[in-house]
């Protein structure tokens, strides 16, 4: 490798494009290490809700940032905190003379990795907690998202109601810092690493794509995703911790008697379908691609 400008790839795709298939792939022909850059696959406690590589994958090649925090330790990963651990792996990579693949569908954190660290200071958990909990009550959330148009009419002009994850952060950042977040966003900031980043990006057709996904969903459930969910909530203080993996909600209900297995099943492949729609999204308005692969095959 060229140690004035070394590479690293990032593999860029929406949830079920086969992202890890060729990640395995690239990885096996090109002497790779792959980083993960998915803000679900960090957690520990649900690598089949949210679909892990498989045993025999990670024994194939070094695999990176997977199952790194543990909710039921209060461990909350953000953009800032994956950054600096994708450095320090990034950087033994190329030490140990390996490309590096990033691989997910994460777009804010591949942007922070791309473009540099936002300087907003680290919100506490329980701010973020109270505004998970709050926007469970719909007068609550609309409540809310009034009142981000107010403080913040920038960033709420971007921001759809229904979309929580966006709107608690926006919110976090205005109670915490008593400034909006569309401030913080304007701030200088300076990418951490020198690289020449090379970017794939997967956007399939979608009648490929949500096939693979409703598949995977099946597999998830079938394979053991229900089973992580009913033993995490087995310790009553997990019950309290805010999870924010898809499909977790929906197994959650089917367990409680509120919802019944096909009913479960419907909403996890319409809650990913919906995910991988943002992400495809995010990725056409945010990415400058070095190569665009449309094609996939079908989910095993």
């Amino acid at each position: 490798m060229n140690k004035k400008n070394p590479c690293a790839l990032i593999l860029l795709g929406p949830t079920a494009s086969g992202k890890s298939h060729l990640a395995l792939k690239l990885a096996e022909e090109f002497k790779g290490t792959i980083i993960n850059a998915d803000s679900m696959q960090v957690y520990k406690n649900f690598p089949t809700l949210s679909a892990f590589p498989s045993r025999e994958d990670f024994e194939k090649s070094p695999h990176r940032l997977y199952g790194v925090f543990d909710l039921t330790h209060g461990e909350q990963c953000s953009a800032s905190k994956w950054v600096m651990q994708a450095k320090t792996e990034i950087q033994e990579t190329l030490e140990a003379r390996r490309l590096p693949i990033l691989v997910g569908g994460t777009g804010f954190y591949i942007k922070a990795l791309l473009e540099g660290l936002s300087t907003i200071p680290d919100i506490p958990g329980s701010i973020r907690t109270f505004l998970w909990n709050s926007l469970e009550n719909e007068k609550e959330r609309v409540f809310l998202y009034n009142y981000l148009k107010k403080v913040d009419p920038e960033t709420a002009g971007r921001i759809k109601m229904g979309d929580t994850q966006r709107l608690v952060r926006a919110l976090e950042v205005f109670f915490y810092t008593k400034k909006p977040i569309s401030f913080w966003n304007k701030q200088p900031q300076k990418p951490l690493l020198d690289l020449n980043f090379r970017i794939i990006t997967l956007i399939p057709k979608r009648e490929d794509l949500y096939a693979n996904i409703n598949q995977r969903s099946k597999k998830i459930l079938e394979e053991g995703a229900i089973d992580e969910v009913e033993m995490f909530l087995k310790n009553e203080n997990n019950k309290e911790i805010k999870v924010n993996i898809i499909g977790y909600r929906e197994i959650q209900s089917y367990l409680a008697g509120e919802k019944t297995y096909p009913e479960m099943l419907e909403k996890l492949q319409q809650k990913t379908r919906n995910y991988a729609k943002r992400q495809i999204t995010w990725i056409r308005h945010q990415v400058r691609a070095d190569l665009t692969i449309e094609s996939i095959g079908k989910y095993p």
